[in-house]
């Protein structure tokens, strides 16, 4: 393995904490310098879950596979 594969920079000591709002106590965004001159910027990534969209005739036929309505106290 090359040396050049090895080096690591090392970051400077404090990094800068940006705040977008007033929502939490913690930084949306870190920027870090480092020894070489460079700043990298450093987000919180909250993945979200994928929507879950159905057309009206898909909830129709789940609608009719399923029974339909039922209720649950119906008078006999």
């Amino acid at each position: 393995m090359s040396e050049k594969a090895n080096v690591r920079i090392l970051p400077m000591p404090s990094p800068l904490p940006r705040w977008l709002g007033i929502q939490s106590g913690y930084p949306d965004l870190l920027r870090v310098s480092f020894r070489n001159g460079n700043v990298r910027t450093y987000t919180l990534d909250s993945p979200q879950p994928r929507p879950h969209i159905i057309s009206n005739e898909e909830w129709d036929r789940l609608y009719l596979e399923n029974g339909g309505y039922k209720a649950k106290h119906a008078k006999k």
